[in-house]
């Protein structure tokens, strides 16, 4: 309240950043990063063909070039608040998230896909996984290690990620329950199907 009378405050409209990937554009001069903010007309200078969400910032700022393709920073679970509700991101048929392969991972990957975001998983595999391992970590920040979770359901997961999703959470997992987004070389993407073609290292 405010002097005895009730304060109405507009509730804040949610905005993400994200890059243009496209080689010919930036050729071209155009600019490479962006915001989007919820409600605005959104008008961008190419059709994506290709969105890749990833959760790292250095990540986001470093993607490599690719035809026809954007990166959003998704910032955790904060963009799964807002992805639903840009209008361009609907018309892109191939949408990807690209997140850590650990808990968190796997479930903000299930909450974009419960929020109607046809989200592929990119290098969150089970071969990821198994090759990148020796890399991870069992401690979140600082000295305090990563603990069990309780598993959630995720019925949005496909078999494989909700092997590695049980494997990482379970009490007795042997392997490290954590591998970080950038530990994982940008040059593994040009061995997947989504990016590898158009991928310029």
């Amino acid at each position: 309240k405010l002097v005895g009378r009730p304060l109405s405050l507009a509730e804040r409209r949610r905005s993400i950043e994200f890059a243009y990937l496209d080689p010919a554009y930036l050729a071209s001069g155009g600019r490479r990063f962006d915001s989007y903010t919820q409600g605005d007309v959104a008008r961008l200078p190419y059709a994506p063909r290709i969105a890749v969400i990833v959760e790292n910032k250095d990540t986001y700022l470093a993607f490599p070039q690719i035809a026809g393709g954007i990166c959003i920073f998704g910032s955790g679970w904060a963009g799964t608040a807002i992805a639903p509700a840009i209008p361009w991101l609907a018309e892109i048929e191939d949408v990807r998230y690209w997140g850590d392969i650990d808990a968190d991972g796997y479930e903000i990957l299930d909450a974009y896909r419960a929020a109607g975001i046809s989200a592929k998983s990119l290098l969150m595999d089970k071969r990821t996984y198994e090759r990148f391992e020796p890399y991870g970590t069992n401690m979140s920040t600082g000295t305090t290690p990563l603990p069990a979770r309780a598993q959630k359901e995720l019925a949005h997961l496909t078999d494989e990620e909700r092997a590695v999703y049980r494997l990482i959470t379970s009490p007795d997992c042997p392997t490290h329950r954590r591998i970080e987004q950038e530990r994982i070389p940008f040059s593994e993407l040009q061995a997947t199907e989504a990016t590898g073609a158009a991928t310029k290292a």
